[in-house]
């Protein structure tokens, strides 16, 4: 039985605590913290680093984002971190302590004015990692003032604020929201192999160990991974008739909850039997937000040879996402993969990515 193994996965942190700090630094060029109370790892806290060129450190309190870091070959410590939160009528100040084996930091993040909407919307990820594509929402902001950073006993300076209104009040780019929603649409692991059946369900094995789970229900599939909290799945909406996948919907839940959907329009179709091309839209909404990027999709699938037992494919797929107006005026992730599938079963007997690179104009 043919199931929908795509070569990207999603990756989701909402009812987020987020404060970024632009950095004036021999090293860094910016130093941010999440307090997520929802994710596909659980709840947790993070510190990133991100040196000038784009490298980021991670330093985790939760054991499940670390694992799963370490397996994505990220650079990522365990780290014993600390809030304290003083709320004044909407002022706020934040004090976080952290102490890991790499890295000691303290912050302390003072608000220039109250917590509010004003500065709702969508963020540029112009200075956000190329590991993915990242989609993110910022609301209920306010900006800081007299705000500091200690990394390892040396003091980092926080840029000024360029904005007039805020130069004007000695605003600093330091940056705090209070419901900050990011997405990001990440490569799978490299391989995954089909692993056994259990009952209706159909086992698959990454490189790194993990399970996909793909169990058949009415309007598709159910889809656990195994290094997910278990309430994390997703439901596909799809069809199925022998060689021929038609997909049109995807939904990630975290705890009961929907979290994103992602819509295909027309239909994500691709038949593994025989060369096709797709063209279409891919509607990704974050339902914390109510926020859509609307992105374009283009598949491109072609089969290499075929022998008595299986099909041999080579499949590309590209996704982009546009918006003139940010700094970063477009990002577009390409997978190219190949399929190994049973020729009697339509099962797929393996993916594997031959490459993934995110391209930035």
């Amino acid at each position: 039985m043919l199931v929908p193994l795509l070569p990207f996965k999603l990756i989701s942190f909402a009812e987020n605590e987020h404060i970024i700090f632009f950095v004036n630094d021999k090293v860094y060029e910016a130093i941010e913290f999440f307090n997520y109370n929802m994710s596909v790892s659980g709840k947790g806290i993070e510190i990133i680093l991100t040196k000038i060129g784009g490298e980021q450190l991670v330093i985790s309190n939760n054991p499940n984002v670390y694992n799963n870091l370490i397996k994505a070959k990220r650079k990522v410590y365990p780290g014993e971190i600390e809030l304290q939160k003083e709320d004044k009528d909407g002022m706020l100040r934040l004090l976080l302590s952290c102490k890991s084996k790499k890295y000691n930091i303290n912050m302390d993040f003072q608000s220039l004015f109250p917590v509010s909407g004003l500065r709702d919307g969508k963020v540029d990820p112009q200075r956000h990692s190329d590991k993915g594509m990242p989609f993110m929402y910022s609301s209920m902001n306010t900006v800081g003032i007299n705000c500091s950073i200690q990394l390892e006993g040396r003091d980092i300076e926080i840029l000024n604020a360029t904005e007039n209104t805020l130069a004007q009040f000695k605003g600093q780019q330091a940056y705090f929201s209070q419901d900050f929603q990011l997405v990001v649409l990440s490569e799978q692991d490299k391989k995954i192999n089909y692993g056994k059946r259990e009952n209706e369900s159909l086992i698959y094995t990454t490189q790194s160990m993990d399970k996909l789970t793909f169990t058949p229900i009415d309007v598709g599939f159910k889809l656990k991974y195994s290094n997910y909290t278990d309430d994390t799945e997703y439901i596909i909406l799809s069809k199925i008739f022998n060689n021929f996948i038609s997909i049109s919907n995807i939904q990630l839940n975290i705890v009961n909850k929907s979290n994103i959907f992602i819509d295909f329009s027309p239909e994500l179709k691709f038949d593994i039997a025989h060369d096709c091309i797709y063209n279409g839209k891919m509607k990704i909404s974050l339902i914390h937000s109510e926020s859509i990027f609307d992105c374009n999709i283009k598949l491109i699938n072609h089969v290499v040879f075929h022998d008595i037992q299986y099909y041999h494919t080579e499949t590309e797929f590209t996704i982009s996402y546009e918006n003139a107006d940010w700094k970063e005026k477009s990002r577009t992730a390409i997978f190219k993969i190949k399929y190994e599938i049973d020729k009697n079963t339509y099962l797929i007997q393996e993916m594997f990515i031959l490459n993934f690179e995110i391209l930035k104009y």
